[in-house]
């Protein structure tokens, strides 16, 4: 249960800023102020981390040490867009009437709120919630109560700089209506250069009048929000009738029919609940509908709540994400910042390797990896003929410190005995870190054994001496043999695999 005394995001920050604890800035805050602040009272983290001109890792240490003033219970480190650098505590104290957060607005469509620590645009304001849109999670319902309360109670709050009806326009317009304004802001602009109107609307083939409106509008705008573009924005996605227009009793009990008489283990064809549904609906003397609208209901059942309903956990395990958006677990598997959250575990390479002293053949090596969840990089690995163990992780754990110069925040990490060895546990736990046991979901491990797949398929299968012909053994030749086949040794496949990690590492991630 969460409890009210805790800052979370003061917690969070602090987690952020614990590797800073043990060490000193390279230069003095006092030289540096100006390349920092300018001629401003306060600047926003992503800003100087942009600007560069002055190393991120003394900035906070600066944080840390309170040479400059960040409130750490409202702003997040890990989100620099939102989070403000203040010269002093003063400054921020001054900033509190102008700046743009407020308890006491109402959340309006298309806003910003801070909920939970987490940046939110108000995506949907419906009766009982709010659908709330984060750039990395996607879309969250919360209950309009819940929210409610926290923004009474100031644990949650909003940002008030872009909820005005600019944004509002300029975030329902969609890609057709914001090219037809580009169009009519060009148009006015030969206006606005000299050209008559009538030459500008014989030129393009649009009648004065409908010119003149366009001006006005435009004209109409700039005056009551600041922002003429807003106005020559055609309303056409407002245009017709959005409303369903189907009786809110009948929705409600083919929502009721699905959630008894479909979702259930007994896995009844869709017809058999459309029945029901009939017969409730001539029952109650309630509106029907045919059975193409009663199937799109079914249809747009998240299909995961779908299958494991009908068929049970293992059968929805396919259709669930491999990252945990979105669903219960202990823990994030992505983590909130680079080495929050480093996932590690061991895989038998399929291919043979050779001695580099005579050539005899060793057999297939063991590789160790370990996986920074939130950039989906390779941080430290070890390959080793002998089978998991502690010396395989400690190896691992001293090429990811050395290469990184961190020791993560937290592992993530199976059963395996090797985790849970006196060694590795020992390790963590000095160096104040956290082991989570991932639990027998296969889709909790998804992360890294996706990543075992991918350095399977384009690298090892391309390499000399790869076990693929022995999958199918019967008609496998002797000179197919990949024991005969063999060239590559321990060393030239590590080498070959700190390239690939490299290289793999500067490619774009469909997750991040």
């Amino acid at each position: 249960m969460p409890r009210p005394d805790i800052s979370y995001r003061l917690t969070e920050n602090f987690q952020y800023l614990k590797d800073f604890l043990y060490t000193e800035p390279e230069k003095y805050f006092e030289s540096n102020e100006s390349k920092i602040f300018g001629d401003c009272r306060w600047v926003f983290l992503s800003d100087v981390l942009e600007a560069g001109s002055v190393n991120p890792d003394d900035i906070f240490h600066w944080i840390l040490n309170q040479d400059v003033f960040v409130d750490l219970e409202k702003d997040l480190l890990r989100q620099p867009r939102y989070c403000r650098i203040f010269r002093t505590q003063t400054d921020s104290l001054l900033l509190e009437d102008v700046k743009s957060v407020s308890r006491h607005t109402e959340p309006r469509l298309g806003g910003r709120v801070n909920f939970c620590g987490n940046v939110y645009r108000i995506s949907s304001i419906k009766p009982q919630f709010y659908l709330l849109e984060d750039e990395a999670c996607g879309i969250k319902s919360v209950p309009k109560k819940l929210l409610d309360d926290q923004l009474a109670s100031g644990t949650a709050f909003l940002y008030v700089e872009d909820q005005g009806a600019v944004f509002n326009l300029l975030q329902k317009a969609g890609p057709r209506e914001l090219e037809q304004a580009n169009h009519r802001l060009k148009i006015l602009d030969e206006i606005k250069g000299g050209k008559p109107i009538g030459e500008v609307a014989k030129s393009h083939s649009i009648s004065e009048r409908t010119i003149r409106n366009w001006l006005r509008q435009f004209n109409l705008s700039e005056h009551e929000l600041g922002e003429g573009f807003v106005g020559l924005i055609p309303k056409i996605s407002s245009r017709g009738n959005r409303e369903s227009r189907l009786d809110p009793a009948t929705r409600s009990l083919i929502e009721l029919t699905l959630e008894e008489h479909y979702l259930n283990k007994k896995s009844p064809p869709l017809s058999h609940a459309y029945g029901l549904f009939l017969h409730a609906c001539e029952k109650s003397g309630i509106p029907t509908v045919s059975f193409k609208t009663f199937s799109s209901f079914a249809k747009s059942i998240d299909t995961a709540k779908k299958v494991r309903a009908r068929s049970g956990d293992k059968a929805a395990y396919q259709h669930e994400s491999g990252s945990n958006k979105g669903r219960k677990m202990p823990w994030d598997l992505s983590g909130q910042f680079a080495m929050d959250v480093v996932h590690t575990d061991h895989t038998q390479l399929d291919i043979e390797l050779v001695s580099s002293k005579n050539g005899t053949g060793l057999g297939r090596p063991w590789l160790t990896l370990f996986l920074d969840g939130f950039s989906r990089k390779p941080v430290g690995f070890a390959i080793l003929y002998d089978p998991p163990s502690y010396r395989s992780l400690m190896i691992g754990i001293r090429q990811m410190v050395k290469a990184t110069g961190y020791f993560p925040a937290s592992f993530v990490v199976d059963g395996g005995k090797e985790f849970q060895g006196i060694y590795f546990e020992t390790l963590v736990a000095s160096k104040g870190s956290s082991i989570q046991k991932r639990q027998g979901n296969p889709r909790q491990g998804a992360l890294i054994e996706r990543y075992f797949g991918s350095v399977t398929s384009q690298l090892i299968d391309r390499l000399q001496g790869n076990t693929q012909p022995t999958k199918n053994v019967r008609q496998m030749s002797r000179d197919m043999n990949p024991k005969r086949n063999a060239i590559w040794t321990l060393e030239s496949l590590h080498a070959a695999l700190d390239s690939f990690f490299e290289l793999y590492s500067t490619s774009d991630h469909p997750a991040l």
